[in-house]
């Protein structure tokens, strides 16, 4: 945070800067904690600091910079006190120099002005003159031109700094498509980088070639592109066009032209087009209209669907991704864009081809499983393994079981013979007999079914009736039942 006083400050007069609390929030959302801090002036003899941006010594300023500045440490004015004006022509005329090498720049090419508090001087080139590349400039301020606000003579003073080299184009890359190329390429100045797009054979042609969108022959080039860059910003530059065919080999050349009309090398890379893809590809299960490939992707050539449970075959529907070409789509073996797959075991591989006549193919391939099932065929529950009885969890009826911990057995049998089943903790097989234990209050117990698939699970409750089996109990005969309170 940067304070500016408007007016001078007093000489010799303590200062204070104050922050107040909870006024700031850092970026964990904690406010700041008050603070306090002076300082005291000196004298108005004190040295006047004078500093330049771009410093002095510096190197490899770009050559598209327009403004330079000249800061002071106090107010300054005209040498003979008056007050300087904004735009004050003295300014240009009589206080800033500014050469090239040992040369003046002409006062025509660039203007002077001054900030209100009169401590900041800004030279601003005029649009039509632009920096040389990789050359030695000077800003300064000429002798007893100018006063301190205290009166004080503001002496000689000036900075010397450098200029980039030559423009370069460097990171170069290429990204390829079917019929068209992008190029990557990274400019060190700001200017406009002109390409070519060329046979792979073809000779490197110039610059100026380049620029006019031909190649060494003088010809047009198969396609050529330009755009403006900004300095050390990665630039693309798109190549497209119908004379660009697919599965071909190229070659990419570009310069950069800086803002004086100053060329870069030339620099090139080799690109080869992709071949035909497809455009899309439909899976459609047995007796459906809905595509179950999902985030279908020419480039994406891998894919893994689901159809419900008792699809027997898919519909398979395949587009290339060109409205006339010379070739072939393959579907399993079959040269037709449309073909029904019958599933095996729930299951089936579909391998479609695109082959474009004299180029390369694409391969895409489609797993395609059935969706298993959950259900659950019958189960049997008993508290012995020799004695169970049928019971089905989905009718909602109580097992009577009497009071305290009991053991009881289990078969279950899922409709998937090759599902498995998820039951206190414990992962069973479909037929095999099933030992839990049933705490004294247990009312319910669940267990999963879950399908061959991996996917599909369902939850089955057995419910338990606990109520106290009475002791005594007249069968009709006027005799007690065989147990407690009765003989046998």
């Amino acid at each position: 945070m940067t304070l500016t006083p408007s007016e001078l400050l007093d000489e010799s007069t303590r200062y204070y800067i104050v922050v107040k609390a909870d006024t700031m929030i850092d970026a964990n959302g904690e406010r700041n904690e008050g603070e306090t801090s002076y300082f005291n002036t000196g004298t108005a003899t004190e040295k006047l600091v004078v500093t330049y941006s771009p410093a002095n010594g510096a190197t490899g300023v770009a050559v598209n910079t327009k403004t330079f500045t000249i800061n002071f440490t106090e107010g300054v004015k005209r040498y003979n006190g008056n007050t300087l004006s904004t735009n004050d022509s003295y300014l240009r005329s009589d206080v800033v120099l500014f050469q090239r090498g040992t040369t003046n720049v002409s006062t025509n090419d660039y203007t002077v002005s001054i900030n209100s508090a009169k401590t900041r001087i800004t030279i601003t080139l005029d649009d039509d003159y632009s920096l040389a590349l990789n050359t030695k400039y000077t800003i300064g301020i000429r002798s007893s031109k100018l006063k301190t606000a205290g009166g004080e003579n503001v002496p000689a003073s000036s900075a010397s700094w450098t200029t980039a080299g030559n423009p370069v184009l460097s990171n170069v890359s290429t990204v390829p498509y079917e019929t068209a190329v992008d190029l990557k390429v990274t400019p060190n100045v700001s200017g406009k980088i002109y390409a070519v797009l060329l046979a792979g054979d073809k000779p490197a042609p110039t610059a100026v070639q380049i620029k006019d969108g031909k190649d060494a022959a003088g010809g047009s080039a198969i396609a050529a592109t330009n755009v403006s860059a900004t300095a050390s910003n990665v630039a693309t530059l798109k190549f497209s066009g119908g004379d660009i065919a697919r599965d071909t080999a190229y070659k990419v050349y570009a310069v950069l032209y800086d803002g004086n009309n100053n060329p870069s090398s030339v620099v090139s890379a080799s690109v080869k087009t992709e071949p035909l893809k497809l455009k899309s590809l439909k899976v459609i299960p047995e007796g459906g209209t809905s595509n179950v490939i999902a985030g279908f992707s020419p480039d994406k050539t891998v894919y893994e669907v689901i159809v419900p449970n008792g699809t027997s075959y898919v519909e398979v529907i395949a587009e290339a991704n060109a409205s006339s070409f010379i070739g072939d789509v393959i579907i399993n073996g079959e040269e037709n864009a449309t073909a029904e797959i019958s599933l095996s075991g729930g299951k089936a591989t579909i391998t479609v081809i695109v082959q474009e006549e004299g180029k390369s193919s694409v391969t895409y391939k489609v797993t395609v499983r059935e969706t298993g099932t959950a259900e659950l065929e019958s189960m049997t529950i008993g508290q012995s393994p020799g004695d169970q009885e049928a019971y089905d969890p989905n009718s909602g009826e109580k097992y009577p079981l009497e009071e305290g911990p009991k053991k009881v057995y289990l078969v279950i049998n899922p409709e998937d013979p090759n599902s498995t089943i998820r039951i206190g903790g414990e992962t069973k097989s479909g037929g095999e007999s099933i030992e839990i234990n049933i705490g004294a209050t247990t009312t319910e117990v669940s267990f999963v079914i879950e399908a061959s698939d991996g996917v599909t699970k369902k939850t089955y409750k057995i419910r338990f009736d606990r109520t106290a089996f009475p002791s005594d109990v007249d069968d009709g005969t006027g005799d007690a039942l065989p147990g407690e309170g009765g003989e046998s």
